[in-house]
């Protein structure tokens, strides 16, 4: 009896541990597969992240910083990383890479949305006056295309991760982009 109860723990315990999706893939290389891919899943768009239109792609491997904070977690194909601006923690990233493909299938961004607005000063003079708001906000891209995110599951799926791994995080508001790969 004894021996089935420890086979049975021995079974139970191999079946729960988390698996890569794939088994070579170390988290080194997960972040180098974010840093190589940003520029090609996001192209030239542009947006007011933590700098005025700074390209997303920059503000991703920025907030994601040097190194993958914490263990990778693994959920079907997928690997979700995340870490910080360096010596500006409140402002984060989460990436999530289909493991098989060895591409960004979403990223979740906590920043302040900085921008750039027009003021007159006190001789009565447009001056172009930087700003930054006072409260985090979450941006959430979800990249799509033929050979991306499969269907609405999945799409839903990415969404739910970020959302709770944002849910750990103080950010006020969302904006939310699916973006056709090019």
């Amino acid at each position: 009896m004894k021996i089935m109860s420890g086979l049975f723990l021995l079974l139970v315990y191999f079946f729960s541990v988390p698996v890569w999706a794939e088994a070579d893939i170390s988290t080194d290389e997960v972040l180098e597969i974010i840093r190589q891919d940003a520029k090609s899943a996001f192209g030239d768009m542009r947006e007011d992240i933590y700098l005025p239109n700074v390209k997303v792609s920059s503000a991703l491997v920025e907030l994601i910083g040097p190194s993958i904070a914490g263990k990778p977690e693994n959920f079907g194909n997928y690997i979700m990383v995340y870490g910080c601006r360096v010596q500006s923690c409140t402002e984060k990233a989460v990436a999530i890479v289909d493991g098989a493909k060895k591409r960004i299938a979403a990223v979740g961004l906590i920043n302040f949305r900085c921008g750039r607005k027009q003021a007159r000063d006190s001789a009565g003079k447009v001056k172009s006056m930087g700003f930054c708001e006072k409260n985090a906000v979450l941006n959430t891209y979800v990249l799509v295309g033929d050979d991306e995110v499969a269907g609405k599951a999945d799409l839903e799926l990415l969404v739910k991760k970020i959302h709770q791994w944002a849910a750990m995080h103080y950010y006020e508001g969302e904006v939310f982009r699916r973006i056709k790969r090019r």
